[in-house]
């Protein structure tokens, strides 16, 4: 086994053994988040831990926002018939719910404070040029690890149809209300109410898709979060290990960050942002998150994360891509509709970044938010190749 790979695995396998599952914020994670910083500091001139508060409940099994969406969904069904104001309400409310979540908007979202509020640490270590600090690079990933999501694991790319049908269906029912209203109060129509009463079926056949989003979207069940996304913390340790065995570069200050709360909202990244955003305009060169890089065959850098209204830097991406074409190693440029990394609070603020995945054939990660995210299944050899791009892409950088 070569020296990457063994190195990646190991340290993969170590974290799962001793911390197991790691939800956002949690103390698994915590202690996970105080491992990593232990292993920066054999590597990195300076390490320090970033604390900050988030608020996981939101996401989490039976009490997230997809049990909140049914509840106000049901609600807006049982008084459409009687006060269509207040069904008006809930399905305003159920909509704003998953919306807000679906789209990384928590920030806006008053529900997302309603839950207790827990300690997330983010852990950064900065390794320093032998000349002056000229350009920052930033390579990031996520120790965290995610709730099992059942409906993806047993549809995969069909779930997106699936949330499809339900956002149709609230909208239908949104647009019924909003008659309602206008034909009760306002331009009083018995025929048009009756046939109104009747297209009540339409909402209560919509309720079935509700309730299996909310009972079955998140499962109480924990990944142990191999992939996803303990592959890109072992390989940012992986490439500052090996820039301390090699000749430090010249130029270019290199910044390792594993953020937490990702997998609630890319919280932990948000706020490193927010709170970095002035030097960070000044003087980021190029910020690179790793997800779920161990196992899928496809390296995919995306222009856009649609879903989190992110659009990333052309500039990091394609000179990532020539770092892969020196190597001989195939990537892929286009645009990501579904999920999303913690580039993407890097990108919406306009900082120069970008992200690198992997993917199987069908678009999707294989192991994502599973039950079979676990240290068996990455692959050694994947990991090198993420790791020896990156260190031509600092060879790059600091040569510019």
């Amino acid at each position: 086994m070569r020296e990457i790979d063994k190195f990646c695995r190991n340290f993969i396998e170590d974290i799962c053994k001793k911390f197991g599952p790691r939800p956002s914020c949690s103390k698994k994670s915590r202690q996970t988040a105080i491992y990593i910083k232990n292993e920066m500091q054999k590597y990195c001139d300076e390490v320090y831990e970033d604390e900050f508060y988030g608020f996981p409940g939101f996401m989490q099994p039976y009490i997230g926002y997809p049990v909140l969406t049914t509840i106000f969904y049901i609600i807006a069904v049982i008084e459409y018939l009687f006060l269509p104001f207040i069904s008006f309400i809930f399905i305003i409310l159920a909509i704003y719910v998953s919306v807000f979540k679906l789209f990384a908007l928590e920030e806006y979202d008053f529900f997302y404070y309603f839950y207790p509020k827990r300690k997330g640490i983010n852990i950064i270590g900065k390794i320093m040029p032998e000349n002056d600090s000229k350009k920052l690079v930033i390579f990031g990933s996520h120790h965290d690890s995610a709730y099992i999501f059942p409906l993806f694991t047993k549809w995969k790319k069909k779930l997106v149809y699936f949330i499809y049908i339900i956002t149709l269906f609230a909208a239908i029912f949104l647009i019924l209300t909003i008659l309602q209203l206008i034909y009760k109060n306002l331009l009083f129509n018995l025929q048009i109410l009756l046939v109104l009463q009747y297209l009540i079926v339409i909402p209560i056949i919509g309720f079935g898709f509700v309730l299996i989003f909310g009972l079955y979207f998140i499962s109480p069940k924990k990944s142990l979060g191999a992939n996803d996304n303990l592959s890109a913390v072992s390989v940012c340790l992986a490439i500052a290990k090996k820039l301390k065995e090699t000749k430090k570069l010249k130029e270019t200050e290199l910044w390792i960050i594993s953020f937490d709360s990702e997998e609630s909202g890319m919280r932990g990244s948000k706020l490193f942002v927010k709170k970095n955003f002035e030097e960070l305009t000044k003087r980021l060169t190029a910020c690179i998150n790793f997800d779920i890089i161990g196992v899928d065959d496809i390296i995919l850098l995306p222009t856009k994360e649609s879903m989190y209204r992110a659009t990333h830097s052309p500039i990091v991406y394609n000179k990532f891509k020539e770092s892969a074409d020196n190597l001989g190693i195939k990537v892929e440029i286009k645009k990501q509709s579904f999920g999303g990394t913690d580039s993407a609070p890097f990108s919406r603020k306009g900082l120069k970044a970008a992200s690198v995945l992997r993917l199987s054939e069908n678009g999707f990660p294989t192991v994502w938010h599973s039950t079979n995210d676990i240290p068996e299944n990455i692959d050694g050899k994947k990991l090198e190749e993420i790791v020896n791009i990156s260190l031509e892409f600092l060879a790059l950088i600091d040569k510019q």
